[in-house]
């Protein structure tokens, strides 16, 4: 299992190489309704 990003204090922590890499391309898990506003690049 991962490290939380939120403390029980609600302090959020830095985020590490290993969590950039479990990150999904923004055409992937956006819709599509929203590509052209976010200027999304992709697929």
């Amino acid at each position: 299992m991962s490290k939380q990003l939120i403390d029980k204090n609600g302090e959020v922590r830095e985020l590490s190489t290993d969590d950039l890499k479990k990150f999904r391309p923004a055409v992937d898990v956006l819709p599509k309704a929203s590509h052209k506003a976010l200027r999304v690049r992709g697929k």
